[in-house]
């Protein structure tokens, strides 16, 4: 029976969370651009989430309520929308490819160096940062509905437990680089 790594697992689960994330940035973008020349592909019913079709497909947006205005879903919100999408995939991206980068060293040679350190603080602030994305882009939707002061922010919360852990992952990496200097020191 061949024993389980689970190093080379959490690196290819990096490796595909980050292939998923590069796709969803080439799409968004795409969308956008289609949104932007054919403004006809937006379908709003009143009560419904924004649909966008595109080469067949029936896209959902489902928090875009304030873009609606008369059943009829503004062409800058819904590009406003794709794009936030886009740079939280950016951001995601990004992140998992600091953790695969840790995850990497650690194959090869101590995983308690600073430049770990670094990433993975990288990668909890970027984290971290898409839950700041996300009260940004409630901000701007709340800015740009005229005539409604509702604020609504789609917050998950798993992603900033997820930050939070890889931030407390860092410090204990942190713990290990100053006790692998104080040993390096000694020899």
């Amino acid at each position: 029976m061949r024993k389980i790594s689970w190093t080379n697992t959490a690196a290819a689960v990096c490796a595909i969370l980050q292939i998923v994330n590069g796709l969803c940035i080439f799409l968004l973008l795409i969308v956008a651009f289609h949104v932007l020349i054919d403004p006809a592909s937006i379908d709003a019913a009143s009560g419904q989430p924004v649909t966008v079709y595109f080469l067949g497909m029936n896209i959902s947006l489902n928090d875009m309520a304030l873009y609606v205005t008369a059943g009829a879903a503004t062409v800058p919100g819904v590009v406003i929308y794709m794009l936030i999408g886009c740079a939280r995939s950016v951001m995601y991206f990004m992140a998992f490819g600091n953790v695969r980068q840790v995850i990497d060293c650690s194959r090869t040679q101590s995983p308690f160096l600073w430049e770990n350190v670094q990433k993975l603080r990288q990668a909890g602030g970027l984290f971290l940062g898409t839950v700041g994305l996300q009260l940004a882009y409630a901000f701007i939707t709340m800015i740009l509905a005229f005539g409604s002061m509702s604020f609504s922010a789609n917050i998950r919360f798993d992603t900033v437990i997820l930050g939070v852990t890889v931030l407390c992952v860092s410090e204990i990496f942190a713990q290990g680089a100053r006790l692998q200097d104080d040993q390096d020191g000694l020899v």
